[in-house]
């Protein structure tokens, strides 16, 4: 069995980076995990932005798609 994590994620220079691989039942909480984990990683503080990496994701449920973009964005 090899196991792909659904979210990676690092800070470049105050910026976090999320690379999503596939959108699967644990992708929203990974990506919640994954900032909470930069933004321990930049001493607390808010990052200056998110980069969120798309490429080379096949997609997958429609569900964690639409709660990932909810993360970032206002409404609608």
């Amino acid at each position: 069995i090899i196991d792909i994590p659904a979210v990676r994620s690092e800070v470049k220079d105050g910026v976090g980076v999320i690379s999503v691989t596939t959108f699967n039942r644990n992708t929203t909480e990974a990506a919640r995990r994954a900032i909470a984990d930069m933004e321990r990683q930049n001493g607390g503080r808010p990052l200056l932005g998110y980069v969120l990496d798309l490429r080379s994701n096949p997609g997958g449920l429609l569900d964690q798609a639409v709660e990932l973009s909810d993360l970032f964005l206002n409404g609608g």
